[in-house]
């Protein structure tokens, strides 16, 4: 038991290196509510993603929408990629992710997320 904690820690401690920013608060957020939520195998291919940003076929890596979590999808998209995003209608789901046939879940894939452009005035 103790070799598959170290691997989940180990996988763990990869994605919070390869952060971009965020506050504190936003880092307890996501470890809190979403990495301890993720298998072992979902870890990987979120870091798999991560690490390639969106250059390799990372698969969805899907998580139930739980009611006292925050948006899975925002979560991830704040910390790996758009630090300063500041809700889900900010975003648009890419046509290669496969999360939108399965009701209830979301994929928090960074890299299967757009982010729509704010018009200016």
């Amino acid at each position: 038991m103790l070799m598959f904690r170290s691997r989940r820690n180990a996988l763990i401690k990869r994605l919070w290196k390869a952060r971009l920013g965020g506050s504190d608060e936003e880092g307890r957020e996501i470890r809190k509510w979403l990495l301890r939520r993720l298998t072992e195998d979902q870890l990987d291919t979120l870091a798999a993603a991560i690490e390639s940003r969106g250059g390799g076929s990372a698969d969805c890596v899907l998580v139930d929408q739980l009611e006292e979590c925050p948006s899975p999808e925002l979560l991830c998209c704040q910390v790996w990629r758009w630090p300063d995003l500041h809700s889900t209608r900010q975003l648009k789901k890419l046509p290669m992710c496969k999360s939108g046939v399965l009701a209830g879940s979301n994929c928090c894939n960074p890299y299967h997320w757009s982010r729509l452009c704010q018009a200016e005035f």
